[in-house]
């Protein structure tokens, strides 16, 4: 016999308490300052809404235009959206939450580290193809349009990790836009050609011109009974703890052709600290549009590798501990 039977004094439990949700299009202040070096703004100023960040997604469309003289075949990179952009920040009440520069290898590099398969199936629309013989990718000899979507869960560490709707906010999308395509694109050439050559350089020069932009924004409708308790958070003027994980990339552009190298990097503030480091290595400089650039990594065959944490050291002497060592065609990452 059930015990809940006797329960008489059992609280009634509001089994919809979210009526509806529709996903609204944002564009940015101005459609034709998308060009490369532009910066691009989208805003949501209807603070009476009830969004949902975290489920939020990009949407681009544009038109891939070959340069004059150029042979082989085009198609968009592994990840190439997320490369349109050096830089972008999201800003909460004028507030700025989290900026990530150069999403494209930020989330490359994290997104080796942590997706599962159904993570890489969800971003098929975000142009992310793992596999060099991935039969998704459509390779094209003329001028071609596009589309796609970004998962800005994909971006941001603050809609990855806080899966909370936003309360009567104004928030505001900042994208700069990359100032090359190169990493936008990956080519294949002729039998015989090389990347040295001078139609495979002209191929090089192929630019991408963004048509559209949109922020797709979830927004939420709530019951009476929910509403009222929202209102009574509002009103109380408590502060609302967001944690998240920010995303903080640092580049050496550069390294010295010697057999051993430190580098020192300041990444938190007093308020922050570190949980994860991800390194990677990356060889291909002079790669042209073959996809080394922006979708491999390399081992550089390191033998010896110690991190300092505030002057405590996590060493991995001899070979490197091959269980914080993900190790797969894209090259190997280091998770401390």
């Amino acid at each position: 016999m059930d015990g809940s039977y006797l329960d008489v004094k059992e609280k009634f439990v509001n089994e919809t308490p979210i009526e509806d949700m529709h996903y609204r299009s944002y564009l940015p202040f101005s459609s034709s300052a998308m060009s490369r070096g532009d910066q691009i703004r989208i805003a949501v100023q209807n603070t009476d809404a009830y969004t949902l960040f975290c489920e939020s997604y990009l949407y681009i469309e544009g038109k891939i235009t070959r340069a004059t003289g150029a042979t082989g075949k085009l198609s968009i990179a592994h990840n190439g959206l997320a490369f349109l952009f050096d830089e972008i920040s999201y800003e909460v009440n004028g507030v700025e939450v989290q900026k990530v520069k150069d999403p494209g290898t930020t989330s490359l590099i994290k997104g080796y580290c942590s997706y599962s398969l159904n993570d890489v199936n969800n971003l098929q629309n975000a142009y992310w193809s793992p596999n060099d013989d991935d039969p998704s990718i459509t390779y094209h000899a003329d001028d071609f349009k596009f589309s796609g979507s970004i998962p800005l869960s994909h971006l941001f560490g603050f809609a990855e990790d806080y899966r909370k709707i936003m309360i009567n906010v104004s928030q505001q999308l900042v994208l700069n836009r990359s100032l090359k395509d190169v990493n936008v694109l990956r080519g294949t050439l002729e039998t015989g050609v090389t990347w040295a050559d001078e139609s495979s350089k002209k191929l090089m020069k192929s630019t991408v011109e963004l048509t559209k932009i949109a922020w797709k924004l979830p927004v939420v409708r709530v019951n009476d009974r929910e509403k009222l308790k929202l209102l009574k958070i509002v009103e109380s003027h408590k502060s609302l703890h967001c944690a998240f994980r920010n995303w903080d990339l640092c580049v050496y552009p550069q390294l010295p052709e010697t057999t051993k190298h430190s580098w020192m990097v300041k990444t938190t503030n007093s308020v922050e600290r570190p949980r994860y480091i991800l390194l990677a290595f990356h060889t291909a400089d002079n790669a042209g549009l073959s996809g080394k650039r922006t979708e491999k990594f390399d081992s550089c065959s390191i033998t010896n590798l110690k991190v300092h944490l505030n002057s405590a050291e996590y060493p991995y002497e001899n070979e490197l501990n091959l269980n914080h060592l993900q190790t797969s065609q894209q090259g190997p990452v280091l998770i401390v």
